[in-house]
């Protein structure tokens, strides 16, 4: 009887630690999801050619890795757009002499 009533401790105890690794592992998956969704956003407001601030970098390692190379790339393309512009402004006011 003992033995039985061990038995269904343990077995319960061994399906509480895997609904806790299930649980840690979404918890885990949503974090690492939430990051990749806001990289990808960003990425699809570049390609349509608008200015966006530069993301929060935070996440793991490589992801930490690839968010910095985006900011380093929206800097650029924002870089790019303001002297295209100044030089749109500087070819209009030659032309208009």
């Amino acid at each position: 009887m003992v033995n039985a009533s061990l038995q269904r401790f343990a077995d319960y105890d061994a399906a509480s630690i895997v609904l806790l690794f299930i649980w840690l592992s979404y918890i885990a998956a949503g974090k690492l999801t939430e990051n990749t969704d806001v990289l990808s956003q960003s990425a699809l407001r570049v390609q349509q050619g608008r200015r966006i601030p530069d993301i929060p970098v935070q996440g793991s390692k490589e992801l930490r890795q690839v968010i910095q190379t985006m900011n380093d790339l929206i800097g650029d393309v924002n870089r790019q757009e303001s002297m295209r512009k100044d030089m749109m402004q500087d070819l209009a006011h030659l032309l208009s002499r």
